[in-house]
């Protein structure tokens, strides 16, 4: 009897354990979501197609660093950008401060710039 209470009382801490886990596991994807790099760039043509800047938001870290309007972002770090969407995905990995190494295309050359992201502006509600 007192083996199948002990083994009752495992087994509830053990799950417990698992519950408090998958939380902490939640809260810190949930804040490492809101610490994402920002770059401060628009797009023209949805996420589909090449990664060309069709404008930059206010105070852009892109825009800083020298990147422009027209050209065309065909490699972060060492990730080539064949559209919009692969920027994306790099992008998800990155937190404000991170120093990116940006291939541009641009007036038919490549140039790299090295940017130093910044922290998405907060929406005015």
């Amino acid at each position: 009897m007192r083996s199948l209470l002990v083994m009752a009382l495992s087994m509830a801490g053990l799950l417990t354990w698992t519950a408090l886990g998958r939380c902490d596991d939640d809260t810190k994807k949930k804040s490492a979501e809101g610490e994402r790099g920002f770059l401060g760039i628009q797009f023209s043509g949805g996420m589909e197609g090449e990664a060309k800047i069709s404008g930059f938001a206010d105070n852009s870290p892109a825009e800083k660093a020298g990147l422009k309007e027209g050209d065309v972002i065909v490699k972060i770090q060492d990730k080539p950008i064949k559209e919009v969407n692969d920027l994306m995905e790099a992008m998800q990995k990155t937190k404000p401060g991170d120093k990116l190494s940006v291939t541009v295309k641009r007036d038919d050359k490549e140039k790299i710039v090295t940017v130093t992201l910044g922290t998405k502006p907060k929406e005015d509600d």
